[in-house]
């Protein structure tokens, strides 16, 4: 049974480009070679090699120690690799541990290297060229993934030639925001599903007035770090805090554009009219959650990842309670294009002077194989990273972790239902979601895991929504990928906070909206201007990114 869009997802960007960082000047030390153990890329070591590992997890806590997990029994039980996980790091302090690690010296042989920190430790020679033993060692299978786009994937850890990394990316399709609504409460205010972006503020209007989620309905939930804004500015074809290609094919901060202006002008009337959360300045993004999960608002923009979280509780409660997602879309009802990174967040490297720098590939090797090879959810639970057996624990799959494409799981139903058959490339993940879809929709009733598993599948759920940003390339590339600016990395923390002052303010109206003008002469003063000129710099010398 194949696995190919989780493996997609866990090496490489499904439409997206990785980029050069050409500008930079390499190493002039030769490739390292593999160790003369196993000249044999497909097979095990002859003899045992240890080789050690840092591994972040979501909590920094581990159940078993990683030799007794599926993965870690497995690559010694197969490959002969024995991985000494040196440490289990929460995610969160995990750059900062690095960074320890870095300072002392006590880099493990293999590592997850975040993409703004790959150049500097390129510059300081710490990683091995490992170009020769990708050569050698990278199967057929993984170059099918790490090659894919003309190579670009695998040019965003090259300098020169040489390659440094491996990049891990997230399904980042299945990451982009779409409105989420409370389709019974659309019901009783009498409401279609919005087609513009004047029918979404008509239909949190029309919710609060009608007190749908209580005495203190919300309108239109947002927190104090305005993570909702760039997904409603993007309704007015602007987008937050990215660097994209302007019509003259050069970079520009998204923020400081005229039409960012505009959408915070209406975000000032609408939260001037209460429909956007006139508290929310005093509200975390884990509020939020909890009113959405008690059921306060029935309409707002969200990432599908927080379905589990926001809408099975809301299920629980309320088994009456349907949903349905919409893509975001502009006044004259074309779908708003959404913000897409062009770098993968993290890369795997090799320590320059690693014993075994071949270990890499003969691991990366090994997973995917071994994911093609599963075909029951027992296997699956059993190898899955987030294993709901407990076998694996949270860092049982040190090479990456395992998305699930949103985008398919409609597809894969309509296909289910329409041969009764499940496709070549199903999962078992997805062939229980999609029974528990089916169970639901047969009988009426069900768990609110099966309810959510039917609405998640159907036509209006939201794989359909996100499609329609997939379908016409709706995506707004940023290209801030941790390469080609220096100021950046000393003035970023500045100018963020500059923008989250001055957007605060012009949203609450404590700030006119004129004052936005004075927002932008701030931002490029304090070094955006020189971050422009130098990305611009480095853009054009990587013409393989336009």
């Amino acid at each position: 049974m194949k696995k190919s869009r989780l493996l997609l997802c866990l090496l490489v960007l499904g439409s997206v480009a990785l980029a050069a960082c050409g500008t930079k000047e390499g190493n002039d030390e030769k490739p390292v070679k593999a160790s003369d153990v196993s000249v044999e890329p497909g097979a095990p070591y002859k003899e045992a090699i240890t080789t050690t590992m840092v591994i972040s997890d979501p909590f920094g806590k581990v159940k078993t120690p990683f030799t007794e997990t599926a993965w870690g029994k497995a690559y010694q039980d197969e490959l002969n690799v024995v991985l000494d996980v040196k440490a289990v790091i929460a995610s969160s302090s995990y750059p900062e541990r690095l960074n320890t690690l870095i300072a002392s010296d006590d880099l493990p042989d293999l590592f997850k290297v975040p993409n703004n920190m790959l150049e500097q430790l390129i510059e300081d020679d710490m990683l091995a060229d490992i170009t020769d033993i990708y050569d050698k060692f990278a199967s057929d299978r993984l170059k099918t993934f790490t090659e894919a786009n003309g190579k670009r994937a695998l040019e965003g850890s090259m300098v020169d030639g040489k390659i440094y990394g491996v990049p891990i990316a997230g399904n980042e399709q299945a990451s982009r925001t779409v409105v989420m609504i409370r389709k019974d409460w659309l019901d009783k205010v009498k409401l279609d599903a919005p087609e513009t972006i004047e029918e979404v503020w008509e239909i949190a209007e029309a919710f609060q007035k009608n007190k749908l989620g209580g005495e203190n309905t919300i309108g239109i939930p947002m927190d104090k770090t305005l993570s909702q804004v760039g997904a409603i500015a993007s309704a007015y074809g602007a987008h937050r805090n990215i660097y994209e290609v302007n019509d003259k094919g050069e970079l520009e901060y998204s923020s400081i554009q005229p039409e960012m202006k505009k959408a915070l002008a209406v975000m000032n009337e609408k939260f001037e009219d209460g429909v956007i959360d006139m508290e929310f300045i005093a509200k975390d993004n884990e509020k939020v959650n909890e009113e959405l999960k008690g059921g306060k608002a029935g309409i707002w923009f969200s990432g599908t990842g927080a379905n589990a979280g926001v809408i099975e509780p809301v299920l629980t409660s309320n088994p009456e309670a349907k949903f349905i997602a919409v893509p975001i879309q502009m006044s004259d009802g074309s779908v708003a294009s959404q913000e897409m990174p062009t770098t993968a967040g993290d890369f795997w490297v090799v320590k320059k002077g690693a014993k075994n720098p071949e270990a890499l590939f003969k691991l990366l090797n090994f997973t995917l194989e071994k994911w093609d090879s599963l075909k029951t959810l027992d296997e699956f639970g059993m190898y899955n990273y987030n294993s709901p057996t407990g076998q694996s624990g949270f860092h049982g799959f040190p090479i990456g972790g395992i998305p699930e494409a949103t985008l398919r799981w409609p597809v894969q139903r309509k296909h289910y239902e329409e041969t009764g058959e499940y496709s070549e490339d199903v999962d078992p993940e997805e062939e229980t979601k999609i029974q528990n879809a089916l169970k639901f929709a047969k009988e009426g009733k069900g768990t609110p895991l099966e309810m959510l598993n039917e609405w998640e599948t159907s036509p209006t759920g939201p794989g359909v929504a996100l499609g329609k940003y997939a379908d016409g390339d709706h995506y707004a590339y940023n290209y801030n990928q941790g390469f080609g600016s220096p100021t950046i990395k000393i003035k970023q923390s500045i100018l963020e906070k500059i923008e989250l002052d001055n957007f605060m303010n012009i949203i609450t109206g404590n700030q006119p909206i004129d004052s936005f003008d004075n927002y932008v002469k701030e931002w490029q003063k304090n070094g955006g201007d020189q971050v422009v000129e130098e990305l611009n710099t480095w853009f054009k010398a990587n013409p393989n990114l336009k």
